[in-house]
């Protein structure tokens, strides 16, 4: 993937978590950017959803059976885009765990509609910033 690929992706990231997190603030935003550089870059299953005209329009990663990232592109909000990726990621890599903020209820419905269920709560997040996270698993049915 080209830097200038990696820049869309980011800046993708960074419009969609500013539509749907509104508990961040701008300088909580920046301050997760290198984590998700780090992702795109360092996670080996990364894929985009790309419009006809080229231009990224969402993408996810992948971490064993865990789906580490997902956004979307705020204009594809509600396009069905999010939910392809998702049944990709169930289906071709049997994910069956994802991590939520807990703040985000949005998040958290989108998951629950496609058969996930909290099964635990951190007060926490992974770098240790006071956002709690549900962790979420796939029910089975």
């Amino acid at each position: 993937m080209s830097s200038a690929q990696i820049d869309e992706l980011v800046e993708l990231w960074r419009h969609s978590v500013a539509a749907t997190h509104t508990f961040l603030s701008a300088e909580d935003i920046e301050g997760l950017r290198p984590l998700v550089v780090w992702g795109i870059v360092g996670l080996s299953r990364l894929y985009v959803a790309v419009e006809p005209n080229g231009r990224f329009c969402g993408f996810m990663a992948v971490e064993t059976d865990k789906l580490a990232m997902l956004f979307v592109r705020p204009d594809c909000l509600h396009c069905g885009i999010g939910s392809a990726l998702l049944t990709t990621a169930v289906k071709k890599f049997k994910i069956c765990r994802v991590d939520v903020n807990e703040q985000n209820p949005v998040a958290l419905k989108f998951y629950q509609k496609h058969g996930f269920q909290i099964f635990s709560r951190s007060e926490f997040d992974a770098d240790g910033n006071h956002f709690p996270i549900l962790h979420l698993q796939k029910t089975t049915k």
